[in-house]
């Protein structure tokens, strides 16, 4: 089969391309081949064009989409005849665009999807907690110190009744901000209400225990 193949066209309704023709109804073919009502509207829909919504020029638009679905048919006619598919540039031209879809969807799958999840994860962290908070905090170097004081708060003790031990460093205060400290310090900290206190931490060789005075 040549390319000089003869493509018979038809142009419905004066000459003008109508939606309202059955699905499976031909447009148009070429050879063997044809083309569907169905294939066009939706080949047509999909393709961005200049000026379609100008009326004095939209039935040239569709006749000359139709054109070019021809020109495709009869490319893949040439290409069948000549068995074009299994020509070693076309062999090799297919592997290389299969290995760039495969990389597209892995990088969909395991980038994108994968970072949209933490951002909003993010995201909701940045709505429903503060980004800065004023604390008063007790630091020690001891641990089995840090889980006493810990415990004695969790039954009632005030904050700042541990000041006159002289064993602790006193009583300070500070005012941190989002991204100052580590993720997980981070999120035991800002996530606690005013006037909560958090669990001991281990921050710089040293044990704190913090006090949200107030947040922001």
């Amino acid at each position: 089969m040549k390319i000089a193949l003869i493509a018979s066209i038809f142009l419905l309704f004066y000459n003008t391309l109508s939606f309202s023709q059955t699905s499976v109804e031909p447009i148009a073919t070429v050879g063997s081949k044809s083309i569907s009502v169905d294939e066009f509207r939706f080949r047509y829909e999909l393709t961005p064009q200049m000026f379609r919504g100008h009326e004095t020029i939209g039935n040239e638009l569709k006749q000359e989409f139709l054109y070019t679905l021809i020109a495709e048919k009869l490319l893949a006619s040439y290409g069948e005849s000549t068995s074009l598919d299994t020509a070693e540039i076309v062999k090799y031209t297919l592997k290389t665009f299969e290995e760039m879809f495969v990389r597209d969807e892995l990088y969909k799958r395991m980038v994108i999807e994968k970072a949209k999840s933490q951002a909003d994860s993010l995201l909701g962290f940045y709505i429903s907690n503060a980004s800065k908070a004023e604390l008063k905090y007790i630091r020690t170097i001891n641990q089995d110190e840090a889980e006493k004081i810990y415990n004695l708060l969790k039954k009632g003790a005030p904050f700042d009744f541990f000041n006159s031990d002289s064993s602790l460093s006193p009583i300070d205060k500070l005012t941190i901000t989002f991204g100052q400290f580590d993720e997980s310090t981070e999120n035991e900290i800002l996530t606690l209400p005013e006037n909560a206190f958090s669990k001991p931490l281990f921050i710089d060789d040293q044990w704190y225990i913090f006090n949200v005075v107030k947040k922001f």
